[in-house]
């Protein structure tokens, strides 16, 4: 999000001023400020919707489930909260009656696009946090002063 805050008026051409710029003009017609601001409001909003699916499944010693849609069809509600939250995204970010009510501006469909590659990518990072082997996490399950990690003790010197 960073990097799409302070590269993303390089990569789609916006040019304002990051800390002067002002979110509308005088007039009220939105500025590239905002139109920018949007992006980065629907890229977090996706990666959002994206870790729900990363979260819906939790590896466990004994069982590695690697595939996030294992069971997808079990819960109605989940389908329910992400259709119902990617409509009114896509309101918010499309639709300018909708825009005016949330304070955003509608971006462009390769923005659009941006932003669900990044959703995207949300998914990939969740895939290869489970390939990482429980083995090198096992110092954090433990709560035992006797078996902690050597720089604990550098922390708490």
């Amino acid at each position: 999000m960073l990097t799409l805050l302070y590269l993303g008026p390089t990569i789609f051409s916006i040019e304002y001023n990051l800390i002067w710029a002002r979110k509308r003009n005088n007039d009220g017609a939105p500025t590239w400020k905002l139109q920018h601001y949007t992006l980065l409001f629907q890229t977090l909003i996706l990666m959002n919707i994206a870790n729900m699916f990363n979260c819906r499944v939790l590896s466990s010693v004994r069982f590695r489930e690697l595939n996030i849609f294992a069971n997808i069809f079990g819960n109605y509600w989940f389908f329910i909260v992400v259709l119902v939250e990617l409509n009114l995204q896509y309101l918010m970010t499309s639709l300018p009656f909708f825009c005016d009510i949330f304070g955003c501006t509608p971006i462009t469909s390769t923005m659009h696009l941006f932003a669900v590659g990044a959703g995207v990518g949300s998914l990939l990072v969740g895939f290869i946090t489970k390939l990482t082997p429980f083995s090198w996490t096992d110092c954090y399950a433990r709560h035992d002063l006797e078996n902690k990690p050597k720089f604990v003790d550098e922390i708490l010197d």
